[in-house]
């Protein structure tokens, strides 16, 4: 990793840091929050539908995606279209994110196709850069929230990749 990388991760780590420090919430927000998780559990313990495994998968992605709104396994099915469109934004979106990180790391990585002379290393070497960009693509792909959203809308993102 290169001094640039290595930059650019601390300031990604520094920013994470701050957003976490800002999150602390008031005890009205807490009540809130509390009242609507309530109601939440109420509508998904009642509705015959949602599986064990749809509920853990949700807990899941309410856990590691703090900063994205998670929807509940009964309002995704009441309204599938609407949230398969707004799963397809945010897919879009995120691709375009992770396309630029791990083209910057391609770049990164290219520099040193230069130092390598026969050809036949070069291609290995180009073989390994590919893979290894898929498993970084895939890598971002497999969040709990990406999983969850793919199993209640049926878009399956990681096929594709």
């Amino acid at each position: 990793m290169d001094r640039s990388s290595q930059l650019r991760q601390r300031l990604r780590d520094k920013i994470n840091q701050k957003k976490l420090e800002n999150t602390k919430l008031s005890k009205k927000e807490i009540r809130r929050v509390h009242n609507i998780v309530d109601n939440d559990k109420k509508l998904i313990n009642n509705d015959s539908r949602i599986t064990s495994f749809m509920k853990s998968n949700y807990l899941n992605a309410m856990a590691s995606s703090q900063n994205l709104e998670v929807a509940n396994p009964v309002n995704i099915l009441d309204n599938l279209e609407e949230h398969k469109r707004l799963y397809y934004l945010f897919l879009v979106k995120f691709m375009k994110e992770v396309s630029l990180d791990v083209n910057l790391w391609k770049k990164d990585m290219m520099n040193k196709l230069d130092r390598i002379e026969s050809k036949s290393e070069k291609d290995e070497y180009l073989r390994s850069l590919e893979t290894e960009a898929k498993n970084k693509y895939k890598t971002y792909f497999s969040t709990p929230y990406i999983e969850y959203m793919g199993l209640m809308t049926g878009i399956n993102i990681l096929n594709d990749l």
